[in-house]
């Protein structure tokens, strides 16, 4: 049985090759690897996310000090038992990604309870652009980024312009988060004593 047909246009400038990614294809370019390769990706990703049920869990601030929201809400992959394992990056909580807790549906609200088996800290890091009227370069600094920050397999998420989070294994030292920090090719600056040891 033939697989059934998906087709990718290369979106390199001045490009537009269409291909069946499931076809066989010969005379590539290398701009056309490159997004057919991304297309398997999101293929992956989806055949993924089919497989698991998301839900949202709210964990609300339990810290009388903080100047931060009253809580968040979170993506979760549903793990049964009321416990689910934490899908994306929290900004303002202790719970981390990766980490798998405990909720109870309290008036139609998935309510965190507690952490189970914790995997990560968050840390909040800032950095500059070069030019922040230069989109395009902005843009290719983050990328750099990006790309940087998977070479040390780091997860990551952006919060605001000139502001993400990192998932660092629990087990990090100060020294080891800064080690990461200074050797980017791009400045980057841990940024909240919240977030920081």
């Amino acid at each position: 049985m033939a697989k059934k047909e998906r087709i990718v246009t290369c979106t390199a400038e001045g490009c537009g090759r269409t291909f069946n990614i499931n076809g066989k294809y010969k005379a590539i370019r290398a701009c056309c690897v490159m997004s057919i390769t991304m297309e398997k990706e999101k293929i992956a990703k989806e055949k993924n996310k089919s497989e698991d049920k998301f839900i949202k869990i709210h964990i609300t601030n339990t810290d009388p000090d903080s100047d931060g929201p009253g809580g968040e809400s979170v993506w979760a992959i549903e793990r049964g038992l009321g416990r689910a394992e934490i899908a994306n990056l929290p900004f303002f909580s202790d719970v981390g990604y990766k980490d798998l807790v405990r909720y109870k549906r309290i008036n139609g609200v998935n309510e965190y309870v507690e952490t189970i088996v914790a995997k990560t800290i968050s840390v909040g890091i800032t950095w500059e652009p070069t030019n922040k009227s230069n989109k395009e370069k902005t843009l290719r600094e983050w990328k750099k980024i990006g790309k940087y920050l998977k070479s040390k397999d780091l997860h990551y998420e952006s919060a605001m312009a000139g502001m993400f989070v990192i998932a660092f294994p629990v087990e990090v030292t100060r020294k080891q988060i800064l080690e990461v920090t200074e050797s980017s090719p791009i400045i980057l600056s841990p940024c909240s004593d919240r977030f920081f040891l």
